[in-house]
Order: structure tokens, then sequence, then C-alpha cells
């Protein structure tokens, strides 16, 4: 026996440490350049042992673990800002013969499938619909053990045995080696029992600031292990205050201080920047709502629709909205500050550094289900943009909470709806009656917005919420939506038209409203434009517009909008409302010319773009070149 490795091992008693092998031979494995399940011959020379270790007091659950350990520093794997995994949590499920089983993510419950057509291929976590999952079989672990590796076993299986009791299992993950902080507190928020999940959580709850209980302290002491301390105390102190005070003011200001919530690699597993995440959201789902829906929504230089659509989401049963801007030029700042100060909305300055990679409406929605309690104490929150109109039908009398309400939908965690198309209907200019009055609906489209549980989900993608665990996502009209997928990409689309609500997405408009849109800057990853011109990353824009520049189609019911107008009219009655009103609408016409200018020389300079469109576009520029925009009347 050396130093540092044992060929005898032998596990403590009641744990088991296997191997896993597939039916063509080949053994699972935490691959070291990707931190993904692979599966080779052990000969190889890219595979590293991996023992699966299970506790007979939890049947059907499993660690993974490299046997050699990694630790820190270096800290980081070769994927961009992420902590390397150790071990790796997974679901067992009986396959037949004894020594066979089928191996499932943890904590979603999706399979793992290796891939069997080559050696290396990687495990996926995705079952394809239809396809059935592929058994391994399961043998007894040969080879050498690090001592290191050795002690790790036995304190996953005195974790095991305290499951029960929640100061004995804080103690004992409190004596996990440091190094391994990140992996191990994700798994032990699986392991707990529930009748000590509760109490273990509430561990968690403190103000950094007060005298802290021998638990609370053990707890400090966890969180300061972890890359992300400052950020995960900060969002956990914020919870617990709320929680004795849901009166208590929430921020205003989300700077560049959490610009990393903007970058999707702070996302990934086991990213440095957001580690502990998992414990987060554990304590955020304790919640119990007061209120039933709120929305939440993030702009730039979209001042001019700002009253019709508060008012509107008000009208279909909102009861508060929570409204991110970042690097506003068009006046919006202080018509924002006068409805938050009337507590219509609450509006959170979201500029930072502006800098690439950083996608501010990820940012957004990621500090509100992060740092912004109150958002927990809806049942449920629509997020949608300031282009998008969520209309529940006739049926409902145009109200979300009625919908909401159907029998077909109570164990539902995320509501979609697919969007619906508006187009310009001919008209060049910005003008006062309101977007559902001016355009007209057009065709159907597949991507969705949904309407979901907050408590429910770690955060929130450009469409649909993100949750590590399989959350039910259905359609409004009670469908089934994503069941075998976890893939945001796909959760985002439904290929039917949903019938009981429509998004109506207005994102053509009038023409110079269209080019307005393109002169914010898109939320595509590059930079903000602190000087805004006109920019876009897709050619295909010019051709999506003339396209539907003259189509027709029906407007929204007549009840939408008149119920609008007398929203619009409370709104306005607020001291400085009118006033900053018409100050956002007047910057508005004094600038959009340019940006005008702008589409026209870049439609000309741009060899994608075919003669037959460049010509359309400079005919559109003329004649709105000859046509005056409507005076603005103010509601």
């Amino acid at each position: 026996m050396t130093s540092d490795q044992e060929n005898g091992f032998m596990p403590p008693p009641h744990i088991g440490l296997r191997s896993l092998k597939t039916e063509v031979g080949t053994y699972i494995f935490i691959c070291p350049e990707t931190d993904e399940l692979g599966h080779v011959d052990p000969s190889e020379p890219q595979y590293r042992a991996t023992a699966l270790m299970t506790f007979p007091e939890m049947e059907g659950f499993g660690i993974l673990s490299r046997v050699k350990l990694l630790r820190r520093p270096p800290g980081r794997s070769v994927l961009r800002n992420t902590l390397q995994h150790n071990f790796l949590p997974v679901r067992l499920e009986a396959a037949g013969s004894e020594d066979q089983l089928f191996l499932k993510h943890a904590p979603s419950g999706d399979f793992f499938i290796p891939i069997l057509d080559g050696q290396t291929e990687l495990l996926t976590r995705r079952r394809q619909k239809g396809e059935a999952p592929t058994p391994l079989r399961s043998v007894d672990f040969k080879g050498a053990v690090p001592v290191d590796f050795q002690d790790m076993v036995t304190r996953w299986r005195d974790l095991a045995s305290a499951r029960h009791d929640a100061v004995a299992f804080l103690d004992v993950l409190a004596g996990f080696p440091q190094d391994f902080t990140h992996d191990c507190l994700d798994i032990a928020l699986l392991m707990i029992a529930d009748d000590a999940r509760a109490a273990f959580l509430s561990f968690f709850l403190f103000n950094e600031s007060d005298i802290l209980s021998p638990q609370q302290a053990t707890c400090l002491a966890l969180l300061e292990r972890l890359p992300s301390a400052e950020w995960l105390k900060q969002a956990i102190s914020r919870l617990a205050q709320w929680q004795a005070d849901r009166d208590l003011p929430m921020p205003r200001r989300s700077d560049a201080t959490y610009d990393f919530m903007g970058r999707e690699t702070s996302w990934r597993e086991n990213a440095r920047d957001t580690a502990g995440v998992a414990l987060l959201s554990a304590l955020r789902e304790n919640v119990t709502p007061r209120h039933k829906l709120a929305a939440l929504t993030s702009a730039r230089d979209e001042g001019v629709y700002l009253l019709e659509w508060i008012a509107f989401h008000r009208t279909i049963g909102v009861e508060k909205i929570f409204i991110y801007t970042n690097n506003l030029t068009d006046g919006a700042d202080v018509l924002l500050q006068r409805l938050h100060d009337a507590g219509i909305v609450h509006w959170v300055d979201n500029t930072g550094e502006g800098c690439a990679g950083v996608d501010n409406q990820l940012k957004a929605f990621a500090h509100a289900y992060t740092l912004m309690p109150a958002l927990l104490d809806y049942e449920w929150c629509l997020t949608v943009d300031l282009d998008e109109w969520f209309v529940p039908s006739e049926a409902f009398d145009h109200k979300l909470p009625p919908l909401l309400a159907q029998e077909a939908l109570q164990d539902a965690d995320a509501v979609v709806a697919t969007w619906r198309v508006n187009g310009p209907d001919h008209q060049l200019h910005w003008s006062e009656p309101l977007s559902c009055e001016r355009f007209v609906a057009l065709e159907p489209h597949p991507l969705v917005k949904s309407v979901h549980r907050p408590r429910r989900f770690q955060r929130c993608s450009h469409h649909v919420p993100v949750s590590p665990e399989k959350r039910c996502f259905k359609t409004v009209d009670g469908a089934p939506h994503a069941i075998n997928t976890h893939s945001v990409y796909e959760t985002s689309f439904y290929h039917q038209p949903t019938v009981k609500a429509e998004v109506h997405h207005f994102i053509l408009r009038s023409f110079e409203e269209f080019v307005w849109r393109y002169a914010r800057g898109e939320n595509d990853g590059n930079a903000v434009l602190p000087v805004k011109r006109f920019r876009y990353n897709n050619h295909g824009i010019f051709e999506l517009f003339l396209t539907r520049f003259r189509l027709k189609g029906p407007q929204l019911s007549p009840v939408i909008a008149a119920r609008c107008h007398e929203e619009i009219a409370r709104l306005m009655s607020i001291p400085g409302v009118r006033d900053a009103y018409q100050d956002v609408v007047r910057h508005f016409g004094q600038t959009v010319s340019l940006y005008v200018e702008q589409s026209l020389e870049a439609v000309r300079l741009d060899t994608n773009v075919s003669a037959e469109v460049r010509e359309e576009w400079a005919q559109l520029v003329e004649s709105w070149q000859k046509t005056d925009a409507p005076v603005a009347c103010v509601h």
C-alpha cells in the first residue's frame, strides 16, 4: 500500500461502490474536458475512473464521482467561467435484471442515453420523443482508490445517514473539504429528507448583520466558501428581510455589479458566478404568495408605448408591474419615476457597463428572480416585452386570472401562448391612437411567451422560464407543452396557434417606428449603443417589413381599446405623468428622422440586400419624407 492509495479499498458499511458499463462494454465516466458524462473503453487515454456510490437510505439515488478528485486551484474547467464537477447526482431505475439499470439526470429526471455508434460520444440527458432509454450494467468497482476519495465516500455515507436530522445533516455537510463545497451543497439539497428539509433551509435564512445562531453561523461559513459568496449572501439576506417585512423597499438599481447575470455562461451548470443558485431557488420556492398576478418586462427607449402597454396589462388583471430599463435617452426616465412614485410600477435602472456579451434583458430577469423577492408575492408572473400584448380571448372577457383559474391549468407551473404578428397596415408615422387601433393582426408565429409561477423557476429566458428541475408546462388551451425536453430553445416554440389567448406582437408597427426599433440597439450580445444609430444583424429585416407593409387583417376587439383608453386617462391624471409623456413624444418626433436617413444609407451599402428591396425601401423613405406626422393630442 502506498501513502496515497489503496488497491484493496473496501467501502464503508451501508454504501455501494459500482462501475457502469454500456451494452458495448464501454465504461461511463465524467469527461475531464467537458464535465459531461461520456463512455469509453478503460484503456483509452481520456478515460478517468468514475465510481457510482449508492446508499441504502436513498433507494433510486446515487452519486457518480471522479475517483481521482480535482482540487482548487485552478478551480476552472476548460469551459469558460465554470467550476469542475467531482460529483454528479443521478437517479437510478431498475431495468429488468438485477444488475441492469437506467440512469437519469438529477434533479430533472431525464434519461441519460449513451450514443453507441462511437466510443467517445457523450451521453445526453434529453430523451428524444419515442426513444427507448438504454440500460446500463452495474458491476463491482475495481481499481486503485486514493485516500482522499476514500474519505469522501465516508463523508457521503455519513450525510445520507443524517438526512432526517437537519442539525446533524448540516454538521456533516460543513465537514466536507472546502474545494468541493459547490458540488456538495447542490447535492445535499437532493439528499435531505422531506421531514428535515424545511428546518435545514431555515438555517440559511438570516441577515448577516444579525446575531447568528450556531447553525446560521455554519451556513454563513459554507456560503463564504463559494466564489459567488457576495451575490448569494446578498440575495439570501434580502429574501430573509423581505419575509420578515413584506413592505420592505425593493432595489432600484441593477448596475454593472450585476452584468454577469446577462451572460449565458453565468447560468451553465457549475458556473462560478452563480454557484449556490440551487440553494437560493429552494429558499424562494418556500414562499407563500399573497397576490395573484404581476408582470415583468425590460425595455430601452420605448417611452411612447409605456402608457398604453401598462394600461392594457392592468385591464387584463395585472396587479403590479416590474419594469427594468437601461441606457435611456428618450426622456422615459421622468415618466417612469412619476409612475413609480404613484405605485403603478416598480422601476429599476438596469444600466451597466454596456459591454459586449451582456444581454440586458436576461440580466434584468435574472436580477428580478434572485434579488427582487417582492416578485414572489405573486402567484403568477407574466413576462412580455413592450411590443407584446398578452391577450386572453373574449371567452374570458379578455382577463387573465379567469383563464389561469381553469381546472386544466391548476397543475401547471408555466402557461404559454403563441405569438400573433401584427402589421403596419400602410402606416408610415407614429400617431396617437393605440397600437391595437392602428395595426392589424397577421400570421400566427410559433414563438411563445409565458405566464408562470416565479417561485418554481430559477430565472427567465427571453420567452420561457428556466429551471434545472422538471416543471409542468402547458398551453393556455390546457395542452401539455415541452414534455420531452429541457432545451430553452425548444420550449420557446409551440407549433400550433393557441386559441384561448395570443401574444399580439407589434414588431412591425409603422415605418418610422420600425426604424426606431433598430436604433435602440438589438439585444444581440453586442455592446449597448450609448450614441444610438440604426443597427441590425440580419439583413432580412427589410424584406420582413416590406412584405407585410400593405397586408390587411383584423384588429383587436374595440372593448380592449375602450378599456385601455379609460385606464390611460387614469394614468394621465397622476401628477407629472402628462407632461413627462409629452416630453417623450416630443423627443421621438425630433430624433426619428436621423434614423430613417441612416436606414436608407445602410440598405444602400448592404450587398446582401437585393436591388428590388433597396429600391422599395428607398420609395418608402421618399413617401415618408413627403407626408407629415400626425399631431399628437396626448389622449
